[in-house]
């Protein structure tokens, strides 16, 4: 299997290197700008491509296999604190089209949902049920502080170069014994211990997901432990997102089969959505030399 992944790497790699310049997809920034306009312009591929529910995220499987079912594993266990802590007041980060937060909010009717995101234009919330706001989450001061029991963020705090901030602005914003449910992707190692192959690979993955650069999973935690979060629950999820991944990985081979079409496409799509399948080819290489990961972290308010 290992060698079947290396191998992988170096081919992948080659494919991506006669589709893109390697060179531009590195050095691109990553801003707010780029970040709200990945999203804008891959909602409809998510939409035709992942799920029709409007989820963004990548599914959590126990059997190996994917299902549909499995876009609803995040909110499962987040709905698990919610009636263990009873929580009424709840603030999602980076809430993208409101689809987290508005399943949550239909089974939850008690329960105030307000979600903050970069953008509000694709909101399909129901406002009766859910409020979507426009904001960054490093400032959080248009709420009181104390005003929230549970505060969560899916994959969207990987976008964070300043994640200390965002910790000390929810810090503030949760009353006492409150929770910060995370789930996000992370290196697996320091920068230091990658071949030249990984760290293009992990670079690339970054500039075509929108990402500055994924924390090493070790740095991200120190950080933790400088907050004065305590950790309740933490868990290891990478394979439990690699069917998503594979379905991804699946997906980009397609676009890439064919050199001709793959070109023809590239210049009918917009280029965020055409980068983004440099990612979707290389995700599930990276879990699996374990370069990278995902992981859930529970923090509580002391």
């Amino acid at each position: 299997m290992l060698n079947q992944t290396k191998d992988n790497l170096k081919k992948y790699l080659k494919i991506i290197e006669s589709n893109f310049n390697i060179s531009r997809l590195v050095n691109e920034e990553q801003q707010n700008e780029q970040i709200r306009d990945y999203y804008l312009t891959n909602h409809l591929a998510y939409l035709i491509f992942h799920n029709r529910k409007g989820f963004m995220h990548m599914g959590l499987s126990e059997d190996n296999k994917y299902s549909e079912d499995d876009l609803l594993g995040q909110l499962k266990i987040i709905q698990k604190y919610i009636d263990d802590m009873r929580a009424q007041q709840v603030l999602e980060l980076g809430a993208g089209n409101g689809s987290n937060s508005l399943h949550l909010a239909k089974s939850n009717r008690s329960v105030n949902f307000i979600g903050i995101d970069l953008s509000k234009k694709l909101s399909t919330a129901d406002i009766s049920i859910y409020k979507q706001e426009l904001g960054d989450f490093h400032n959080l001061n248009k709420y009181p502080d104390e005003s929230f029991d549970l505060v969560f963020v899916i994959e969207a705090l990987c976008h964070s170069t300043h994640k200390n901030i965002v910790l000390k602005e929810v810090y503030k914003k949760l009353r006492k014994s409150g929770l910060f449910i995370i789930f996000d992707g992370y290196a697996n190692k320091p920068l230091n211990q990658f071949t030249d192959d990984e760290a293009l690979a992990k670079k690339l993955t970054e500039k075509t997901m929108a990402v500055e650069s994924f924390d090493f999973i070790g740095d991200f935690e120190k950080v933790i432990r400088k907050s004065n979060f305590s950790v309740i629950a933490k868990k290891d999820l990478s394979q439990e997102i690699m069917p998503s991944l594979k379905r991804f990985e699946r997906l980009a081979l397609l676009l890439y089969k064919f050199y001709p079409i793959t070109n023809l496409i590239k210049f009918l799509l917009p280029q965020d959505l055409i980068k983004n399948a440099v990612a979707g080819l290389l995700m599930p290489t990276l879990i699996e030399r374990e370069i990278a990961c995902y992981y859930l972290h529970v923090l509580k308010k002391k």
